[in-house]
């Protein structure tokens, strides 16, 4: 029988506590990043973004093709997720091993003696992430989303804490890696803690050898998926320096919280109702593919918007002046996560079809044009450069969104009128946020401008959707769906 806390859950219920785990992360660590603006300079917060690339790279590109197996099996046992672990843990030993020893000339390639330390500290993140991972793929397997939560929400506070702690005295930059270093070490021990769980640490590979081929397909895609999703990062620190990287990754901050909340969340929702889906018919791997997004689009959506909309007074009021350049980019990236979340998804559900080459090559197409039009605009500013990325992801988007509708067996139009409930709503949304805004400019202060913009935008949206939802049974209703999380998927 499989223990209270790792009960498989139902579609809702796990993409509720999904959300609430990336929420615990996101609110928590956002709530912090707020404390520590106040304290560091843009240039820490540039030196942090490179260390914390080589970790995410790492994790995309080697923990997650090991792991994929096992959360994508028809079956899993805990022979295979032991397999993953062995697997993991000898990955992290090495690669946290080089990325300590390559420190000196990573720094010196930057031309930043900072971040030399910074990398040698981050090696332990590194390595505390492998170990994590098979923990990590055996619960969202199982969607005990609940277990990850308690992890966040204890792990992020605590790092925080020391994080700020540090801040106050001064540490500067190295308050930021205390930060990671401290919360990705009890992340493993809560993982490990909670799971009711212990690997087995020898035992031959058997029937496992299948799984090569796979980890490394997946490997590669996930290096375009990293390339995808924080190459941009890298350019900019490149192409524009560290302040201006201080300032790209600001934005992105405020932006990818809402992504890592909703859209990161929802791929893991995904990722099982996928599996699950494509043993079946045709009918309900559409089903589950409409669920899936028009959930991500009906949260996703209207956050960015309004976060795009009203980013110069939200800014101003909460991070001062100092900040304000930042803003048009917060803008430019709303739009970029979002796109990130649909291409995600349709990359998801390739994979469970068995298509790896179109992702692979979207991705690919993907870093390419980006890569390209940021080299061109980098002359013009960061602002520039923000639209450089946004204008590669939505070019590379149609390809893909075919070849999806190719599997479904339904075109562009009818997934339009089965998700266009969000997308109508959020435009209505904006049209209110912009006019109040315009007509409340200097006659209310920021506080209340922001709070009239949420309030009629919240109010608009949903009184939209509803209509829209009512008026329209080909509209999947991702309000309804829901209200009813415990209900199975």
């Amino acid at each position: 029988m499989t223990p209270p806390s790792t009960r498989k859950t139902g579609f809702g219920a796990g993409a509720i506590w999904s959300m609430l785990d990336n929420l615990a992360q996101q609110v928590l660590s956002f709530a912090i990043f707020i404390v520590l603006a106040r304290f560091l300079l843009p240039e820490h917060f540039g030196i942090l973004a490179v260390a914390h690339l080589v970790v995410t790279a790492l994790r995309q590109v080697v923990f997650d093709a090991i792991a994929m197996p096992a959360a994508r099996a028809a079956s899993p046992d805990d022979a295979l997720y032991s397999w993953t672990f062995r697997r993991c843990a000898l990955a992290a030993m090495l690669f946290a091993a080089i990325v300590a020893a390559a420190s000196g000339w990573v720094a010196r390639a930057y031309g930043q003696p900072e971040l030399e330390p910074v990398l040698r500290w981050m090696s332990l993140a590194v390595l505390c992430t492998g170990l994590a991972r098979a923990y990590e793929a055996r619960l969202i397997r199982q969607m005990a989303f609940r277990v990850l939560a308690i992890r966040s929400i204890v792990s992020v506070s605590v790092g925080g804490a020391i994080g700020i702690v540090l801040a106050l005295r001064g540490e500067g930059v190295m308050a930021l890696v205390a930060q990671q270093v401290v919360g990705a070490v009890l992340a493993l021990v809560l993982l490990v803690a909670q799971s009711r769980w212990l690997p087995q640490l020898w035992g031959g590979d058997g029937p496992r050898r299948q799984y090569r081929r796979e980890i490394a397909q997946v490997g590669v895609s996930g290096l375009m998926g990293f390339l995808t999703t924080h190459g941009d990062t890298l350019l900019v620190s490149i192409l524009l320096g560290s302040h201006a990287t201080g300032l790209y990754n600001f934005a992105k901050r405020i932006t990818s919280a809402i992504y890592l909340v909703v859209g990161s969340s929802m791929l893991k929702v995904a990722m099982t109702a996928f599996a699950d889906a494509v043993a079946g018919a045709v009918p309900a791997l559409r089903k589950a593919y409409v669920r899936v997004l028009g959930v991500t689009l009906f949260i996703m959506a209207p956050l960015l918007g309004g976060l795009g909309a009203l980013a110069v007074p939200l800014i101003d009021a909460v991070f001062g002046p100092v900040w304000a350049p930042a803003a048009p980019v917060v803008a430019a990236l709303g739009l970029l996560h979002l796109m990130l979340a649909v291409n995600q998804t349709n990359d998801y559900l390739l994979f469970a079809v068995g298509e790896r080459r179109i992702p692979l090559l979207r991705g690919l197409a993907q870093v390419v044009l980006a890569a390209g039009f940021a080299w061109v605009a980098a002359h013009q500013g960061l602002f520039a450069v923000s639209l450089a990325f946004v204008g590669a992801s939505v070019l590379v988007w149609p390809w893909a969104q075919r070849s999806v509708g190719r599997r479904l067996e339904t075109g562009l139009m009818s997934l339009f009128h089965a998700l266009k409930a969000p997308v109508l709503a959020t435009a209505a949304m904006l049209a209110t946020v912009l006019a109040t805004a315009h007509a409340a400019a200097g006659e209310l202060p920021l506080w209340g401008l922001l709070a009239l913009g949420i309030a009629g935008g919240a109010l608009t949206y949903v009184l939209a959707h509803l209509l829209v939802t009512r008026l329209s049974d080909s509209s999947y209703d991702a309000f309804g769906e829901l209200l009813r999380p415990r209900r199975a998927g």
